[in-house]
């Protein structure tokens, strides 16, 4: 069961909005990239006529600092995950704003931006969660690579995030509720993931669960992968709400620690 909760972050820029397949770039998302284009050597019209990778997700994620605990990749690993995916992904932190996310990863360009409000997920105890639904968009068109070096030259507030991520993917087959038989069932699957995440070197650690297209069974994706997740084994500590967040919501958190890090040395 699901319950609305106010959207956060952004002002009158996070109000909310219809769910559903949006026609264009949200104004917050709009008014965010003609500002970096103005700062760099490519115009807003020419972002805008490249082709972008559309996904529509629905989340539930927690952050915890500290490395990860043995106790935790032992309760995660068990599951079939992969060895861990070791990258550097570049965020960049708005000021403020909690429902849009900007990052640079593996030479793509990703922007993402919350749909709705946020909602208090129904979970096994000892689980607590807030679900977030997402529209992506990603561009790796070859113009995109200059684009990016122009922004890390020219725009403050980005922000380097190394990454260890475990990962495992839950196919149709193993989300699709019983007797549930339809075409829309072969293309369902939802990640889980136990990711070792550092900002200025002070590590922290995410769990996370996130579904993928298509839109209309988002939410009943997650609900059903995070039914049986948060069931299969006795979790490794208490899984809070107030630990439930998405990463444009992390990242300020995380910045701020760093900078009392620094403001200690």
């Amino acid at each position: 069961m699901l319950h609305a909760q106010p959207s956060f972050g952004c002002g009158a820029a996070a109000s909310r909005r219809p769910v559903g397949r949006p026609a264009s770039l949200p104004v917050e998302v709009s008014r965010l990239i003609r500002t970096l284009c103005f700062a760099s050597m490519f115009c807003w019209n020419r972002l805008r006529q490249m082709s972008a990778e559309v996904v529509h997700t629905a989340e539930v994620r927690w952050f915890f600092e500290g490395p990860v605990p043995d106790e935790a990749v032992a309760w995660f690993d068990p599951l079939g995950a992969l060895s861990p995916d070791v990258r550097t992904d570049r965020y960049l932190v708005l000021p403020g704003c909690e429902t849009v996310g900007v990052k640079e990863r593996d030479g793509r360009f990703e922007i993402k931006a919350r749909k709705g409000s946020v909602e208090v997920m129904d979970l096994p105890e000892p689980f607590e969660g807030y679900l977030d639904r997402w529209v992506k968009w990603s561009y790796g068109e070859p113009p995109v690579a200059a684009w990016i070096r122009a922004l890390r030259r020219e725009s403050a507030g980005w922000i380097a995030v190394e990454k260890a991520r475990r990962l495992r993917v839950f196919q149709s087959g193993e989300i699709a509720a019983s007797g549930e038989d339809d075409a829309e069932c072969r293309h369902l699957y939802c990640a889980a993931e136990l990711t070792e995440v550092r900002v200025g070197g002070r590590p922290w650690w995410t769990v996370g669960l996130e579904a993928v297209e298509p839109p209309g069974r988002l939410c009943r994706t997650l609900a059903t992968a995070a039914e049986s997740f948060c069931r299969r084994a006795a979790a490794p500590g208490a899984f809070a709400a107030v630990n439930s967040m998405a990463y444009p919501a992390w990242l300020h958190r995380a910045v701020d620690r760093a900078d009392s890090d620094s403001e200690i040395c």
